[in-house]
């Protein structure tokens, strides 16, 4: 199953010096507790909250599903496949590859409103 945690940890760490998280249950926010860096200012803090308060558990769900299938897609990425790839000789097995991912990609849904 594809973690909370790290997709919501970089959304944090773009507004504010965030250094650990406990509590990160997929379904309710209210047990998310982050520990902000030395000199965080309250700016930093209050934007991660408004992250927190925008990011969207109905979203995520809809997500999660497909970050995992393109997990398990790009794991058959082999440095055999690749090699192949880079030889000519994959039968166009990296472009499809690639389409798919694509595909799985265009589903997502935002996790901020």
């Amino acid at each position: 199953m594809a973690d909370l945690q790290s997709y919501l940890l970089p959304l944090l760490t773009a507004v504010a010096p965030v250094v650990g998280s406990r509590g990160i249950n997929a379904t309710d926010k209210t047990t998310w507790e982050f520990d902000y860096a030395e000199g965080a200012t309250q700016d930093q803090i209050t934007a991660a909250q408004a992250v927190v308060s925008s990011f969207s558990l109905a979203n995520w769900a809809i997500n999660a599903p497909i970050y995992d299938q393109v997990d398990a897609l790009e794991a058959t990425m082999t440095m055999r496949r690749i090699r192949e790839a880079i030889t000519g000789k994959d039968n166009g097995w990296m472009a499809n590859l690639e389409t798919q991912i694509e595909g799985l990609r265009a589903q997502l849904q935002p996790l901020t409103t």
